[in-house]
């Protein structure tokens, strides 16, 4: 479960739009900014007491840029064999990507629910336990793309990060995505300034203009704990690597004019 980020600023338009109901119970929406390596974004609709997430990745993988740099070949024959290879991983990557992952927590429990997926079909509802950050509350105040805030910091035991985090006490809600809630208003910014690595509110509505479902995301998937969900990730993965390593050796054969005797069903 990824949750040892926290991310940076890109100058980009911030909106805060608000309405005219009343807040106290109201259901907000805020939309994220995360570098991390990458550019994605975080949407989450939340109240005072639950919360629903999704992430929106917005790079190419680092298999997929690897994928696409330039290279030399002695031979046109390489660069075929080369071609070859680069369809067949890219069809594996195709196949199995995964859709929108979402995740669903309540404030009065540790615990949360995310779906997750096997080869980007078989879903699963999976349930963990969140390890929530200890946050220590700071006099400093500064206005963060147009909202008053104040200023929470923590040095994460095992790790040793530094992490600080500016939240809107005038959003009086303790949601945050993964471990990072607790927080005594909604956050809006959070740093790792040790691995240079943040999160900023790009949008926000408060109260939000849509009301959506907040729900955990099981509908047609299969509970799992965690530890499960981990096992049948690694027997997937051990499945997938002996399928990848007889493509290879298959384009190996090929490349020296051999034919496989093996057919593969469909």
């Amino acid at each position: 479960m990824r949750v040892s980020f926290i991310f940076l600023l890109l100058y980009t338009p911030i909106w805060a739009k608000g309405y005219s109901q009343d807040r106290n119970n109201s259901m907000g929406k805020i939309i994220y900014e995360v570098k991390d390596g990458g550019i994605s974004y975080l949407d989450m609709w939340f109240n005072s007491s639950k919360y629903s997430f999704q992430v929106r990745q917005m790079a190419a993988s680092p298999t997929e840029k690897n994928l696409a740099a330039k290279k030399k070949y002695e031979s046109i024959d390489d660069s075929i064999a080369d071609y070859n290879q680069r369809e067949l991983i890219l069809k594996i990557l195709k196949e199995n990507s995964q859709p929108v992952q979402t995740w669903f927590g309540e404030l009065t429990s540790n615990n949360v629910i995310y779906s997750a997926f096997i080869g980007g079909k078989k879903k699963y509802c999976v349930s963990d336990t969140l390890s929530l950050i200890n946050w220590k509350i700071t006099d400093d105040t500064a206005t963060v793309n147009g909202i008053f805030c104040q200023k929470g910091v923590v040095v994460t035991e095992k790790t040793k990060d530094k992490i600080v985090a500016w939240f809107a006490p005038s959003i009086p809600v303790s949601v945050a995505p993964w471990n990072m809630r607790g927080l005594p208003g909604l956050l809006i910014k959070i740093t790792n300034e040790t691995q240079k690595i943040s999160m900023e509110m790009l949008e926000l509505e408060w109260p939000a203009r849509q009301v959506v479902s907040i729900m955990p995301p099981c509908e047609g998937a299969t509970s799992v704990t965690r530890n499960e969900f981990n096992d049948i990730v690694n027997k997937h993965n051990s499945d997938a690597l002996k399928l990848a390593e007889f493509y290879q050796k298959e384009l190996e054969r090929e490349k020296k004019g051999e034919v496989s005797e093996v057919k593969i069903k469909n």
